[in-house]
């Protein structure tokens, strides 16, 4: 995605710009610049584009004029995030502080998302927890230098069963059925989703759900009750918060 980077030029003498990018950029001690810009009018906007591909994360950008007996002070620093490239992932490969689920859509415009699962050894406390403190668990995470980690939604559990389902057991087929994602999903049937292919989810592999556990989600139902899933057949509960229970943090990168 390019990104534009513009500015008012307020010299009537300048000769260009220098553009500068940097993850971070300090102001005090500039890298070589990326780009130079041509002249504009006293108060004309000038504008330059950044078409590099680069890998996903924030990158800040500044300009600084400069004539012929120097350059000007540096401009206050813009950022601009790169977006994550979701579109040749598979679930299970490791990224962004974790491992890829699924795109999903956001439940409030619709906007996609991909959805991360953590890694176990971070994002399971190895133990259960009371819905509140769960809540405050993954709130609190920072995993790979991302510290956005929270409680999956109840459609976002559903996917993570679906894409991480750690047994052979028979579906729930009461359960399952989803508009976050595209195309929508119905029900379960006995059979889909089988158990996962992939080794490490599977049973008692290093990043599986455990089977037998019921799982909090983010969705409270009353006050007092939240929303959770049984990995052991895909059926879903509301448990008394007070209840200790497992969880498992994930992240949502827009796209």
């Amino acid at each position: 995605m390019a990104r534009r980077v513009s500015w008012t030029n307020n010299s009537s003498d300048h000769l260009g710009a220098y553009v500068y990018r940097g993850q971070p950029l300090d102001p005090q001690n500039l890298p070589a610049p990326l780009a130079t810009v041509g002249p504009v009018a006293q108060g004309a906007t000038a504008e330059w584009i950044d078409n590099e591909d680069l890998s996903a994360g924030d990158y800040d950008y500044a300009v600084q004029d400069f004539d012929g007996a120097g350059v000007s002070a540096v401009s206050a620093v813009v950022t601009h995030a790169a977006p994550v490239d979701f579109s040749t992932a598979q679930a299970g490969d490791p990224m962004e502080g974790g491992y890829f689920t699924r795109i999903m859509l956001d439940p409030v415009d619709d906007s996609e998302y991909g959805l991360v699962v953590s890694p176990k050894a971070q994002g399971d406390p190895g133990g259960t927890l009371t819905w509140q403190n769960a809540t405050d668990f993954a709130a609190g995470l920072s995993i790979g230098g991302h510290a956005d980690w929270g409680l999956p939604t109840l459609d976002e559990m559903r996917i993570l069963y679906r894409a991480f389902k750690p047994s052979t057991q028979s579906n729930n087929t009461s359960y399952g059925a989803t508009d976050r994602v595209d195309p929508p999903l119905g029900n379960y049937t006995g059979a889909d989703p089988a158990q996962t292919d992939l080794a490490d989810f599977q049973g008692s592999g290093p990043e599986a759900f455990v089977a037998n556990n019921f799982y909090w989600s983010a969705a409270e139902s009353s006050s007092s009750y939240a929303w959770g899933v049984y990995f052991f057949d895909g059926s879903e509960g509301s448990r008394s918060k007070t209840g200790s229970r497992s969880i498992r943090a994930v992240r949502r990168v827009p796209l």
